[in-house]
């Protein structure tokens, strides 16, 4: 199960590696995972590369395996699930973030059972 705890303001890569790192030993994470926004026929873009860099920072950071999911439609599967649960626009914005994370964390687990 996968259920959004929050989320990390972002100010450089660097301490967002090191917040979520601190986040991961907390929760006693085995395994983290990146939103990775390829484009639909999997050609990545200067945001994918981003990604893909940040995802090298959290693995050094916090010592766990990291891995990339296509993270293609979550905001809108969030969105979505956020407004079948009742959650007015304003709230939606607000939590839109981490139930994106969520999915694509839903949509790890889901093509990786074995982790």
């Amino acid at each position: 199960m996968a259920v959004p705890v929050g989320t990390i303001l972002r100010k450089t890569d660097a301490q967002a590696a090191r917040e979520v790192a601190a986040a991961a030993a907390e929760r006693d994470a085995t395994h983290l995972v990146v939103g990775h926004p390829v484009h639909s026929d999997g050609a990545a873009g200067p945001i994918a590369r981003r990604a893909r860099n940040f995802a090298e920072r959290l693995a050094t950071a916090s010592g766990l395996p990291v891995s990339l999911q296509a993270e293609g439609l979550s905001t809108a599967a969030a969105d979505a699930a956020l407004r079948e649960a009742g959650f007015d626009a304003g709230s939606r914005r607000a939590g839109r973030d981490a139930e994106a994370a969520a999915v694509i964390l839903r949509d790890f687990l889901s093509r990786n059972r074995a982790c």
